[in-house]
């Protein structure tokens, strides 16, 4: 009878007579001593006993032995009865031991885990290099286990033998168990780590990944850059546009063979036709209308021309008196010029009435008989006008006339108009209602040429006109944009090059209106350019990668057919190599699941998809995180934890344990 079932008997007799209102006050307190248990929990218990060699029972019972004066009044109520004497110790070494064995009884699963728990971190200490010196871990494990586990004190025979026992398990289970270690490990890398499902769910996590660690590398937080895409709903703005590490991310997807490269490549080439779409729509937030140049001259002068035509007929019949000041004006050789040009227009025109009088070469302003004026009508005035806008203004400049000739002659006519409109009001009233044609088709091509003109002389030019010249000019601005944008190859490369140099923005912003409402529309505007320049720039993912796409197929191809060749020669040798295989393969389809879930994000517009995409790749509860990372996490703890349970250490200990139940004494006890 072991020392535990003496315990256990000695209990129960107590427990009768206390029923039995038969036990006296000593009695009482060995039964209170008795059901005292022991320090630890079973549960706890067993994992010490995996820590500590399956020695915990033994460190616990001697101590509580040295210190507890009810384990001698046990010990007292069994040594007369004891074919041997009973100590302190030896009481509560049993009392310690007793909760654990009845647990390995009713749970021997449940004990094994807790015991084996105990003893993982022993599989921190790492393994042999060898294999016999893994097995000489181990069975050094299972004989100290084996030792502490056996009964007796010193070197009792069972204690010897328990731990001789525990030496030859740990030592053989340990080799066994490295036999096992790879081949077991290739399979399980087959059936979870390389598996189809296994390698999409990967592939699409670290794309999830990768798009937030770009997003922030680009300044943004996944909120405002999913905020920034909804906002601009409508204009074909994705996450790919965000910025430059993004864009990078959509050059990659376009390199990789797959649905991923099909599903952006689709996207971006749709965007791309619709570009010139939406650069009108630009231009037309931009200037209010679209339309071709003469269509837009002609709007212009019928919408201004029919009130100006009241007034020119009013201002027209308007004698001016003839000064000293503008027949200065009329000597020069521009003013002859312009002369001759307005009796042109005139006579083109059928108006013989109108260019009336003689313009000398002095100056002088001669009627029909030859007698110099001093007073002559609007309406000469005004047809010499037009003559001067077609000197200073040519369709062609003439060779040989400089810059500082056509200055001249525009300051000329600046002079000339501010002198007839100051002598007659309603002149200038009909003038700044509607300028004429040639000076309003004037003002149109020099906004179609915006961006070849010196930027200080357009300035000047644009502070002289009109309100409907500045009109015009701001047509013809809009028309030469709109030609860019048609004819180029790339359309959006007008907008990065305006965007490049400060004297365009400078010269696109005289295109608008002076005060805070053209500052503020020449902002949205010149906004709208740059979101199109930058998704110009995504669009050209993978166009220039053509070397990069034939490696990634030729890499495919090699892993596919890498392994093939050769047949297995074992059953070992066939996980091997279907492990090899299988690890090839997984790892492209984890790169297309990895391009074909950026794909899907990079490219989103819908606001909904938007919202919902942004709880999942920054959501921070519980549950989206357990989500996203369990499943890895899962996949790569099992191995781990393997290693740690199946170290030599570890196993040893164990090992150990079950020596010292097969040893003959213990067998002998347990009968």
């Amino acid at each position: 009878m072991t020392l535990n079932d003496q315990i256990i008997e000695l209990t129960e007799k107590l427990q009768a007579k206390n029923r039995d209102n038969k036990l006296n006050a000593e009695g009482k307190r060995v039964l209170s001593a008795l059901q005292s248990g022991s320090i630890a929990p079973a549960q706890l218990g067993l994992v010490l006993q995996g820590a500590t060699f399956s020695s915990a029972d033994e460190i616990l019972g001697s101590l509580r032995g040295a210190v507890d004066p009810n384990m001698q009044l046990i010990a007292d109520q069994l040594s007369p009865n004891s074919p041997q004497p009973v100590s302190a110790g030896d009481v509560a070494r049993a009392m310690e031991r007793a909760p654990m064995d009845r647990y390995r009884e009713e749970n021997p699963v449940a004990a094994f885990g807790y015991e084996m728990a105990g003893s993982v971190p022993f599989g921190f200490l790492g393994a042999g290099r060898t294999l016999a010196a893994n097995a000489a871990r181990a069975g050094a494990s299972g004989a100290i286990s084996g030792y502490m586990a056996g009964e007796g004190s010193g070197l009792s025979a069972d204690r010897l033998t328990s731990g001789a026992l525990g030496l030859g398990l740990g030592a053989g289970g340990d080799l066994a168990m490295s036999a096992l270690r790879r081949p077991a490990s290739n399979a399980y890398d087959a059936i979870f780590r390389t598996s189809e499902s296994q390698a999409a769910s990967r592939g699409r996590r670290e794309a999830e990944r990768m798009l937030v660690e770009q997003i922030k590398a680009d300044g943004y937080s996944v909120e405002e850059a999913i905020a920034l895409v909804a906002r601009l709903a409508g204009k074909d703005f994705t996450l790919a546009d965000i910025g430059p590490n993004t864009q990078q991310l959509m050059d990659a997807v376009a390199v990789l063979p797959g649905p991923g490269k099909a599903t952006a490549m689709r996207y971006l080439e749709a965007r791309q036709k619709g570009r010139n779409g939406r650069l009108g729509t630009i231009l037309q937030e931009a200037f209010g209308q679209r339309a071709n140049l003469y269509n837009d001259f002609q709007a212009l002068k019928a919408a201004r021309g029919k009130s100006a035509d009241k007034l020119y007929g009013s201002a027209n019949k308007i004698e001016i008196p003839y000064s000293s000041e503008l027949r200065e004006l009329m000597r020069t050789p521009a003013m002859q010029e312009a002369y001759a040009r307005a009796a042109q227009i005139a006579a083109n025109r059928g108006d013989g009435t109108a260019l009336n009088l003689r313009l000398m070469p002095d100056g002088r302003l001669l009627d029909k008989q030859g007698n110099s004026v001093s007073a002559i009508q609007t309406r000469f005035l005004d047809i010499m006008k037009k003559g001067l806008d077609d000197v200073a203004f040519p369709r062609q400049v003439q060779p040989g006339l400089g810059k500082e000739s056509v200055m001249a002659v525009r300051d000329l006519r600046t002079n000339f108009l501010d002198y007839v409109d100051n002598a007659n009001p309603t002149y200038a009233r009909a003038r700044a209602l509607y300028a004429g044609d040639s000076a309003v088709m004037e003002a149109m091509e020099r906004g179609r040429g915006l961006l070849r003109e010196d930027t200080d002389e357009l300035a000047d030019a644009l502070s002289r006109m009109n309100a409907s010249e500045k009109e015009a000019f701001r047509l013809g601005a809009l028309q030469n944009l709109q030609d860019q944008f048609d004819i180029s190859v790339e359309s959006a490369n007008m907008a990065r090059d305006v965007m490049k140099s400060k004297r365009r923005r400078d010269l696109l912003r005289l295109a608008f209106p002076e005060g805070e409402k053209g500052q503020a529309d020449f902002d949205i505007f010149f906004d709208n350019l740059t979101r199109e320049s930058t998704m110009a720039v995504t669009e050209r993912a993978a166009a220039n990668s053509m070397t990069a796409q034939r490696s990634e197929l030729i890499k495919q191809m090699r892993n596919r057919s890498a392994t093939s060749l050769d047949l297995p020669s074992s059953l070992t040798d066939l996980l091997v190599k279907n492990a090899k295989q299988n690890g090839a393969v997984a790892e492209d389809q984890m790169l297309q699941a990895t391009a074909a879930r950026l794909a899907d994000m990079l490219v989103e517009t819908d606001p909904v998809t938007l919202r919902r995409l942004a709880k999942d790749l920054e959501s921070d509860d519980l549950m989206t995180v357990l989500r996203r990372h369990a499943p890895d996490l899962l996949v790569d703890a099992a191995p781990f934890v393997a290693s740690l349970f199946t170290n030599p250490q570890s196993l040893g200990s164990q090992m150990g344990r079950v020596g010292a139940n097969l040893s003959p004494e213990q067998q002998a006890l347990m009968q």
